[in-house]
């Protein structure tokens, strides 16, 4: 591809990966609930307990060959025969592994029911390894309009359909354990219609040893940010046990849906752009400094609003009874920009090959989770999320050093990209705080001072940009803007005030 075509299919698919994390975030949402009002904290801790093990033992399912597949300059046949067969013969050997080994992992997590949802569990293995190749291929080709349909159809079916219809019927855990399986079948199914594997190569060692450089380093650190996304979890469910688990992990979704829509989004394409473009230094320098402005402008203003209506969030979408998990959530929400733009910088660096650089780092980040958590775990969950968000912060320095080290940029120039976001977010905080103030006067109702301070919020916002577009978008916002007029030619179509019109066209280039 060249410049432009390449950013059209990056700008394209960032839009058809946006609409299918938005559709499932809504769903998300929705299934939570109602889930919140028909399956308990300890159900929900039960299976919280159940992914720590499944997560972090699912990357040996796949050692990276996905990942190297979308990586490597010039892909053959035998590339993707040696990641199919060797991905789903990990797969069954997990699967056997878990099996056996659920009581073991049980009594160190001092759970005895958790032995039957981790043998039912494990059969996700040898679903996740089929899926590997078809879903690495269509990343590779950018095919994201598949990818993002099948995401959302499958969610709504595991979760939407299964999951609520078995927990309204009293299944307990059971109603989550069957809706992952659930989701994790449909998805593999129409996968595996929309990118059918081909079996004309034949696996060879040469193909192997030449995925398995990147592979290696991705998955090194992969086990290192497993260990630290699954840290904080094990820590709770060991020494707090099952009822701070379900809490703690409501609260840590609530922040993670909004933080993982748009990282995954940024990953999922960035990836597979930036991995083409992996010897153009200035490139990725411009492509690096736009992403990350982009995060904060998101990010940075909806962890100001999350802090100040935590309460009214967890009431109104998880229930009263959950009234516990309001402060883990704050501490939590004030790490939405260091959650997210991470996941920038570990596409920047994948991309550019530099895997073991990025593992080293991520091994000092999941020893900072784990050790934070355990020295805070006195102070309860609340305690553990203050841990969490220190270690999230160390882990946001520390990975964009190393980007900043690939592109060639200063702190300076990163520092700058921050400004706009950071004015737009005190900005928009005493806005909504007033408002919300002036609210709760009015009507103590959680929705109502929700929704009311989201909509003066939202109104806000747009009147800033609108009135001083340079000052609170910045040249990297203003760029993103003209960018996206130029290429889809619906949003031309809409008139926009002269000053932001001005600036855009003053800035664009």
């Amino acid at each position: 591809m060249n410049e432009a075509s390449l950013k059209g299919a990056v700008l394209s698919g960032m839009l058809w990966m946006s609409w299918g994390k938005a559709g499932r975030a809504v769903l998300q949402i929705g299934v939570l609930v109602v889930l919140a009002r028909l399956v308990s904290p300890r159900d929900f801790g039960l299976i919280s307990a159940a992914f720590v093990f499944i997560s972090f033992a699912g990357i040996f399912g796949q050692i990276g060959l996905g990942k190297g597949l979308v990586q490597h300059p010039s892909l053959r046949p035998e590339h993707t025969a040696v990641a199919f067969y060797s991905s789903f013969l990990l797969g069954l050997f997990l699967t056997s592994i878990s099996w056996f080994l659920a009581g073991a992992i049980s009594s160190f997590f001092r759970i005895e029911a958790l032995v039957p949802v981790l043998k039912i569990m494990s059969v996700t293995f040898v679903l996740k390894s089929i899926i590997t190749v078809p879903e690495s291929l269509l990343q590779r080709e950018f095919r994201f309009n598949w990818l993002a349909n099948l995401g959302l159809v499958s969610y709504a079916f595991g979760y939407g359909c299964v999951g609520i219809a078995l927990a309204f019927y009293g299944w307990g855990v059971w109603a989550l354990v069957s809706a992952h399986l659930a989701q994790t079948l449909v998805y593999m199914v129409l996968l595996l219609f929309a990118r059918p594997i081909s079996f004309k190569g034949r696996p060879e060692r040469q193909a192997f040893r030449e995925l398995l450089y990147f592979s290696g380093g991705y998955t090194l650190g992969r086990i290192a940010n497993q260990l630290a996304a699954e840290g904080d979890n094990f820590v709770v469910g060991r020494w707090l046990g099952p009822v701070a688990l379900g809490l703690y992990g409501r609260a840590f979704q609530l922040m993670a849906v909004p933080a993982d829509i748009f990282g995954d989004i940024l990953d999922s394409v960035l990836f597979p752009a930036m991995s083409r473009t992996q010897q153009d230094t200035q490139r990725l320098a411009h492509a690096y400094r736009r992403g990350i402005s982009l995060i904060a402008l998101l990010m940075l203003p909806s962890s100001v609003i999350f802090y100040l209506l935590a309460p009214e969030i967890v009431k109104t979408i998880l229930g009263v009874k959950w009234t516990a998990a309001i402060a883990p959530f704050q501490f939590l929400a004030l790490a939405l920009l260091f959650r997210t733009s991470c996941r920038m910088s570990d596409a920047l660096s994948r991309a550019s090959g530099f895997v073991y650089h990025r593992a080293w780092r991520q091994g000092l980040y999941a020893g900072s989770v784990i050790g934070g958590a355990w020295l805070c775990r006195g102070w309860g969950v609340a305690g553990v999320a203050c841990g969490v968000l220190v270690a999230l912060c160390f882990n946001f320095f520390l990975m964009a050093q190393l980007s900043l080290k690939i592109v060639q940029m200063s702190w300076k120039n990163f520092l700058d990209a921050h400004i706009p976001s950071i004015l737009l977010a005190c900005s928009i905080g005493v806005a909504a705080h007033t408002t919300s103030v002036l609210i709760f006067q009015w009507s103590q109702s959680p929705f109502t001072v929700l929704t009311g301070t989201a909509v003066v919020s939202v109104c806000c916002v747009m009147l800033l940009i609108f009135a001083y577009p340079k000052f609170f978008l910045g040249v990297d916002g203003l760029w993103m803007v003209g960018t996206l007029r130029m290429h889809f030619p619906t949003l031309q179509r809409l008139r926009l005030p002269d000053l932001l019109n001005s600036e855009i066209k003053a800035n664009h280039g």
